[in-house]
């Protein structure tokens, strides 16, 4: 709990608080590609659950690249709208960009997140705050 404190800024209670509706949804403590497309066309609001986008948005979070997104991710991710310190965004990019787990980010590393970026860019004007937030 106090990493996820300290590294989202959510309190302990909305931390509580997506942690049930996670375990409610994803009782094996797991969310799988089709949960999470589920879940992305809840807070889409139309059937862009198979989309590039959708694609994408999975991969940023699954950070292990285990193909299943585990609560901690699911909070760092969705948490870190509250995270406003530079380095800590900076990271997580880093981490997204970094596919292949080397440290280091290669040429194709940089034109895959750039294209990816731009499919959530064009997609993510359409996702109302307050509708993740009815969610949570």
């Amino acid at each position: 709990m106090a990493v996820l404190k300290a590294n989202t800024k959510l309190s302990e209670h909305e931390i509580q608080h997506f942690y049930d509706r996670f375990k409610s949804e994803c009782p094996s403590g797991k969310m799988n590609k089709q949960q999470f497309y589920k879940f992305y066309e809840e807070i889409m609001g139309s059937k862009m659950q198979h989309s590039d986008a959708a694609e994408y948005a999975f991969t940023m979070i699954d950070t292990n690249h285990d193909e299943s997104i585990d609560f901690t991710e699911f909070v760092l991710f969705f948490g870190m709208e509250k995270k406003r310190d530079l380095d800590s965004r900076l990271e997580m990019m880093f981490e997204i960009t970094d596919t292949s787990g080397d440290g280091f980010i290669s040429y194709e590393e940089m034109v895959n997140i750039m294209q990816k970026a731009t499919l959530v860019y064009a997609t993510i004007n359409f996702i109302q705050v307050s509708k993740i937030q009815k969610l949570f």
